[in-house]
Parts: C-alpha cells; structure tokens; sequence
C-alpha cells in the first residue's frame, strides 16, 4: 500500500486498472477480446473523470480508430486476394515443388521458411504477412 500511495496523482486508478484487466484475464473472466474491451472502456472512464478528454478529442480518437481499422481490413482483404492470385496461378505449387527438390535436409528448409517469416514480420503486420505467405509453404 505505501508504493501506491507514491504514485503520481491518478497512478493508484491506473494501477487498479491494470489489475482488473490482467487479473481478469488471467483468472479466465475475461477473453482477450472481452478484456481489450474493458480495458478500453476503463481508459475512457479514466480520462473522462480526470478530465483529459473533451468531446471533441473523444470524436477525433474514434475517427483514428476507425481508420486504423479499416487500414487492417483492406490489408487482410488484399493478402486473400494476393492469396487467390498465387493459387490460380500455381505459384504455390511451383515454390513448394521447388522448395521440395532442393538438396537440403528438411529440418534446414524448416529453419529458412521461419527466418523468411521472422524476417516479413518484421516489416510488414504479422496477420497479414502470414495470410501472404502462408498460400507459398503451404501445399494442400
């Protein structure tokens, strides 16, 4: 209890914040979903009573959220397209024959199909990295 009360004006809010969304994850009351959403919640219940969010910076987060989102929806939209592309050309099959034939041991291929995902997750989002390159090594 002294450390708490060391905390910066609100710190003690915050910090209760913190244990009600990783405490409630982790004792299963909450999905991750259902905790991004009460943790969402309590940060604009947070700020509203400390008076850091006006009406007009409220609107403006919710135009940002909404086209951050809608940027991940044309990428996830893009990558099942580029998907379908890669299999009605047969580019897949072509790279995992290719893949397949080479005269490497398969725990070597293994090895460099993850480097090739660390390496694409590095520079671009995971989930749509993923849904690009998984229609490659993968062969159904």
């Amino acid at each position: 209890m002294e450390r708490k009360a060391c905390l910066p004006s609100g710190g003690a809010l915050g910090l209760d914040h913190f244990v009600l969304v990783i405490g409630g994850l982790m004792q299963g009351f909450f999905t991750p979903t259902e905790a991004g959403s009460v943790g969402t919640m309590g940060v604009l219940v947070l700020s509203v009573l400390k008076k850091d969010i006006g009406l007009q910076g409220f609107i403006k987060s919710l135009g940002e959220s909404l086209r951050t989102a809608c940027m991940v929806l044309v990428l996830v939209t893009c990558s099942a397209i580029f998907g379908h592309f890669l299999t009605v050309t047969k580019i897949t099959l072509l790279a995992s024959d290719w893949v397949a034939s080479l005269p490497l041991n398969r725990y070597i291929i293994i090895v460099l199909i993850i480097l090739i995902y660390q390496v694409g997750g590095s520079f671009i989002e995971d989930f749509a990295f993923l849904m690009i390159a998984t229609p490659i090594f993968y062969r159904p």
